[in-house]
């Protein structure tokens, strides 16, 4: 009472300010009636029978809030009594219960299907028996086992006899005999935010305003969901019998509905899980929530003594001590009194007392549903009916009942053609002649019209309990007795040439292009075209059945809609009028020839050979030449063309003055810096050429850009202006080809190629171009750190080679020296092609393409040769089977050196490998081939050994630059 939780079955836990075993007192109350009384005594007569009074003593007056939590089908009332009936007992009696040490773990309440414990344990720790004999799934410490299955007990026992060793769910062993409850609001984490309320065997769980029961805690109430309910099952996914308005998925499924919601959700078939998840009353009940609150005068219940009979003892204690005490539950449901010759058992409500043990009396023995009406299940200390269907529940003289539910008090229960008639349980529908019974128990129409003799060659219209035969309209014509449209589009020949299209009755013809319809639109008629004078012109017009065509006069042709004739545009075939211009007309064409040419059948221009028709022509100082549409004459020496070309004209010729082109003007070297004679000032310092002299009379070259440059070179540098001549009155001017007016001495030791202006010059692999000296260097590859590593670099015109000291030999890349043990590791095993035969000039042919092979394995097995570099095998028989040459070293004009294709030379400068690639021969420089026919400027060349030397032609002499000679100067 007053907000207080039950935490026993004897005791409550109040809130603050409250006190008492059911915290009915306050406070300062319980101080007045300690100082009064001392003590307050409870006590509950077990004569009581289910359905009487309960006696309740207090020691005084106390206002007492009292909710009550019942079902919409039991009845609640309150009796308040006179306080002149309360008696004070003797004496008070405290039990303690003894303490028992278990081991503790944690307890799980739902268990997945692949392994026995969810993540979400109760938040405290909890002995196996309290766990597993209440709310829990699964119990362990460091292991989680599943809870064994305990039995029900459909009739709440103590004695642990009746299930053997093991107590029933909600209950735990008190001793050897006895089974206690066990007190689940005592355990944390059971109905969270809620009022737990312990009963026997079980407990309830309140919830507060706004919050809903789920897995026995309190979350959250969602807001119920409204949707349409049907009260025939779905067939084929659809459902039937809406009814009105929209209910809850409870309300419908509880009651009439066979599916609900917008997707015709079939409602759970009675009698199971999901059933009775949703309708927990069973069929025709749907839960609700009634929260309500009473106030009353204080509960003040009269003593045994005054008005009632005194409870029974029947049990009575065998020995002296006190067992209340030493067995706080041998009473069961019930509350034990001391006694001096033992003690006695008071049983609670619903309960009797028992000579060996405390039940509680079984009301469902006496069949207070209703025989064949319902089931009656037992509760403490009550009593409910599950009623059958065509039953429900009802209240009669204070006792619970099942009685018949009169289906036929609703309005139309059969429907309009029938009669409903109550039967027990049920009711039945006797249909009116027309109608028939449904399997939803009413009476629907019988259609005749289902039977195709009904109304033969007529239509059948049904009537409500009868039927009618109609005729047909036009156009329709009946089929088991309904009248359907005649489609006259599939008939044979209607609507020739157009379209039918079939209406309810009728029919029309739309009708092709070409063609119109009939007054009736029942048939098409053809167009007749040319009737239209304005069709084909330039043509004639000819009607065909459903079109026209026209037939167009010569030179004109119909156009892309065939409407009209239009002229043909001859001029754009190709070539009609050759080496002329056509010029179009209406139906036709002409040619016209240009100037020089003369028509020729009307469609072709030849040329006119002007030369041979006028030989006079260019005479008489030049050659006349025909040209196609012209001629041109080409001019005696000394002569020019004149402006028209037609003619010839005396020129005088101006012999242009030639000496040599120097490439610098430095004092000290500007003499060895010829870069051709015989040359004239324009070809000099239009190109580039910085003087212009004889015999080291130089002239600088004007500067460039300036006027002095503008007047000598007027077309720019790289070009060579020719001073009165002309083509088209253009001034004539040509490219000065570089590469061949100054030979070689631009384009050292590369190739050199003329452009327009200017030149390029490409130089081999391993050279790059200096601008400045007009020649290739060699790049030194040695400046490369990287390039022979442990070895000395030697650099070479375009290459380089590495020379490695004892003991270090070449390695395989050619770029590195290493150990003889390295080099071991690095080609024991390496592997290269082997050739079968060896020329006599030592070149390797004929290789095993399939076959990659070891030296000595080629060399023993295969071949002659092997490698790339065709390493010649040993003489058969000579006893050399091993991959090291037997041989010593001789490289005359090279040196040797050991790679991993064995010895090998590396020869000179001006020396190379012969074809055995065995000796170093002289490299004859002066008859080499490549760019430079002659390495010497202005002298002999002559061939030594390793190298070459010039000698200079009879007047010039020796200069500072290598392999050239300069004319000398005249004493």
């Amino acid at each position: 009472m007053n907000g207080g939780v039950c935490g026993s079955r004897t005791h409550c836990q109040c809130p603050a300010g409250f006190t008492g075993r059911l915290c009915q007192y306050t406070s300062q109350q319980s101080q007045q009636a300690q100082a009064a009384w001392g003590h307050c005594y409870y006590k509950i007569p077990p004569s009581v029978k289910p359905g009487g009074l309960v006696w309740l003593t207090l020691c005084f007056s106390v206002q007492i809030n009292v909710r009550v939590h019942h079902n919409t089908d039991t009845s609640v009332v309150i009796h308040p009594l006179d306080q002149s009936d309360i008696t004070i007992p003797s004496k008070t009696v405290t039990r303690m219960m003894t303490q028992r040490h278990k081991p503790k773990g944690r307890c799980f309440q739902e268990t997945t299907p692949k392994q026995a414990c969810n993540s979400t344990p109760l938040p405290v720790l909890t002995n196996q028996e309290d766990c597993c004999g209440s709310v829990g799934n699964s119990w362990g410490q460091n292991k989680c086992y599943q809870c064994p299955k305990l039995p029900n007990a459909s009739v709440k026992h103590t004695i642990v006899e009746d299930y053997g060793s093991t107590c029933p769910q909600g209950y735990k062993r008190f001793n050897s005999t006895h089974c206690q409850d066990i007190n689940e609001c005592t355990m944390q984490g059971v109905c969270q935010n809620g009022q737990c309320m312990n009963t026997l065997g079980s407990f309830r769980c309140s919830c507060k305003h706004g919050l809903v029961l789920d897995r026995n805690r309190c979350v959250g109430e969602q807001p119920a969901e409204y949707a349409q309910c049907y009260s025939i099952a779905p067939l084929d996914g659809r459902c039937g019998g809406r009814v009105l308005g929209y209910l809850t998925q409870e309300l419908c499924c509880c009651t009439v509905g066979k599916a609900w919601g917008k997707n015709c959700e079939r409602c759970p078939a009675e009698d199971t899980a999901a059933f009775q998840k949703i309708c927990p009353g069973g069929k025709g009940y749907f839960f609700q929530k009634v929260r309500n609150t009473f106030a009353f005068p204080p509960l003040v219940f009269p003593s045994p003594e005054k008005g009632y009979n005194k409870p029974g003892k029947l049990a009575t204690a065998y020995h002296l001590t006190d067992v209340c005490k030493t067995s706080r539950y041998i009473c069961g449901h019930g509350e034990c009194e001391s006694t001096a010759s033992g003690h006695t058992c008071h049983c609670n409500p619903g309960y009797r007392l028992h000579a060996h043990r405390n039940i509680y009396e079984d009301e469902c023995a006496s069949e207070p549903c209703g025989a064949g009406r319902g089931t009656c299940v037992n509760t403490d200390g009550a009593y409910q009916c599950h009623c059958h269907h065509g039953y429900k529940p009802m209240v009669n003289h204070g006792r619970l009942k099942c009685v018949d539910v009169n289906e036929c008090s609703k309005q139309d229960v059969c429907g309009p053609g029938g009669r409903c008639v109550n039967l027990p349980g049920s009711y039945k529908c006797e249909c009116h002649k027309g109608f028939k019974a449904h399997r939803t128990q009413t009476c629907e129409d019988v259609n005749e019209c289902a039977d195709p003799n009904a109304c033969p060659g007529e239509q059948c219209e049904n009537r409500p309990g009868s039927y009618e035969c109609v005729r047909c309209r036009p156009g329709h014509e009946a089929r088991g007795g309904t009248c359907y449209d005649v489609d006259e589009c599939q008939k044979a020949g209607v609507c020739l040439n157009g379209r039918c299209e079939n209406f309810p009755g009728t029919f029309r013809c739309l009708c092709d292009e070409g063609f119109l319809p009939s007054a009736d639109s029942k048939f098409c008629r053809d167009i007749d075209e040319c009737e239209d004078d304005r069709l084909c012109a330039n043509g004639h017009c000819v009607n065909t059945e459903g079109s026209f065509h026209c037939r167009c006069y010569e030179g004109y042709q119909r156009t892309q809609e065939g409407s009209h004739c239009e002229d043909v545009n001859e001029c754009e075939r190709a070539s009609i009028c050759h080496r002329g211009r056509c010029i179009n007309s209406m139906g036709s064409f002409r040619c016209e020839c240009q100037k020089g040419y003369r028509l020729d059948g009307g469609r072709r221009c030849l040329d006119i050979d002007e030369c041979l028709e006028d030989r006079n022509l260019c005479k008489p100082f030049g050659l006349c030449k025909n040209r196609p549409g012209s001629y041109v004459c080409e001019c005696n020496y000394g002569f020019i063309l004149s402006e028209d070309k037609h003619s010839c004209e005396m020129v005088a010729v101006e012999q242009e003055e030639k000496k040599e082109c120097y490439l610098n003007l430095d004092d000290t070297v500007f003499c060895d810096s010829v870069l051709a004679t015989n040359v004239s000032k324009q070809e000099c310092c239009c190109s580039i050429g910085v003087g212009w002299g004889d015999h080291c009379e130089i002239y600088p070259c004007p500067v460039y850009h300036s006027s002095e440059f503008g007047s000598l070179c007027p077309v720019g540098r790289g070009f060579y202006h020719e001073e009165g001549t002309t083509e088209y009155g253009l001034s004539l001017h040509r490219d000065i080809d570089e590469c061949v007016l100054f030979s070689n001495e631009i384009c050292k030791e590369g190739r050199c190629v003329n452009t327009q202006p200017g030149y390029e010059c490409y130089c081999q692999q391993g050279f790059y171009y200096d601008s400045n000296l007009l020649e290739c260097i060699g790049v030194d590859e040695c400046q490369d750190p990287s390039n022979c590593k442990n070895g000395h670099c030697v650099d070479t015109p375009g290459s380089y080679y590495c020379i490695c000291s004892p003991p270090w030999t070449l390695a395989t890349d050619r770029n590195s020296c290493v150990t003889p043990e390295e080099q071991a590791d690095r080609t024991a095993a390496h592997k290269d092609v082997c050739f079968r035969q060896l020329d006599e000039d030592l070149i390797c042919s004929m290789p095993h393409n399939d076959l990659v092979v070891t030296y000595s394995a080629c060399c023993c097995h295969y071949g002659r040769g092997w490698g790339p570099e065709c390493r010649t095998c040993p003489p058969r028989n000579s006893g050399d089977s091993s991959e090291e040459d037997s041989d010593e070293c001789s490289c005359a004009n090279g040196r040797c050196v050991r790679s991993y294709l064995g010895t090998m030379c590396e020869c000179n400068p001006g020396f190379r490998l012969d074809s055995t690639r065995t000796r170093c021969i002289d490299i004859n420089e002066c008859a080499e081939p490549g760019v430079r026919s002659n390495p010497c400027k202005n002298a002999r060349c002559v061939n030594t050994k390793g190298s070459f030397s010039c000698i200079c032609k009879p007047g010039f002499g020796p200069t500072r630059r290598p392999n050239m000679c300069m004319r000398t100067k005249f004493q």
